[in-house]
């Protein structure tokens, strides 16, 4: 899985480097690097997915009512969406632990909904 990951990379910089030989356009380099830029974050990541079902694991959500129901705070889910595209921990100390669940399980289904291929 590593080594797919890695040849994928190094693909994705073969052709980078190809369109590079052949159009030297500052613009269409920024639009190559957006599109894998774009291509990396709606990629669905097992880790990722984990991340947050851990996180909901620990704060007991299958114990709260309405959880994926009742919705996170609209300010609070790009937090948690960032913090989990940057492989940190999840967290919100300033949130109530229901509200924090609500968010994190929130931020979970627009995760889910912002793939390429979306689950939801």
């Amino acid at each position: 899985r590593r080594l797919t990951s890695i040849i994928s990379v190094a693909q994705r910089q073969s052709s980078l480097s190809k369109f590079l030989h052949k159009s030297k356009s500052e613009s269409h380099l920024n639009k190559v690097k957006e599109e894998i830029k774009k291509k990396e974050t709606s990629t669905l990541s097992v880790e990722k997915v984990n991340s947050f079902l851990d996180t909901l694991t620990e704060n007991n959500a299958y114990d709260i009512t309405g959880v994926f129901r009742i919705s996170g705070r609209a300010s609070d889910i790009p937090v948690v969406l960032s913090q989990v595209q940057n492989n940190e921990p999840i967290s919100l100390p300033s949130l109530s632990p229901e509200c924090f669940v609500h968010c994190v399980a929130t931020a979970l289904k627009g995760y889910l909904t912002s793939c390429e291929i979306p689950i939801f």
